[in-house]
């Protein structure tokens, strides 16, 4: 799957990623909107857990002010 954002970036998320663990794209956090000062209105939120979420080859997957969602081409 791919995510865009506002900006031009497109990140990339495999599907056995989001698949087999909870990949979220949030809107909301302790129940209340996304600032764009904290990379609001729709943000990408990765699970703590794998750790392989957590390393350089992920870090682009950690989109904010995400726009749209398609298919990979």
């Amino acid at each position: 799957m791919r995510v865009y954002a506002s900006n031009g970036f497109v990140a990339t998320i495999r599907a056995h990623d989001y698949l087999h663990e909870p990949i979220m794209l949030a809107y909301r956090m302790d129940g209340q909107a996304i600032p764009v000062l904290q990379k609001g209105p729709l943000t990408v939120v990765l699970p703590r857990r794998p750790a392989r979420f957590h390393t350089p080859a992920y870090s682009a997957a950690w989109v904010w002010f995400a726009v749209r969602l398609g298919p990979v081409p």
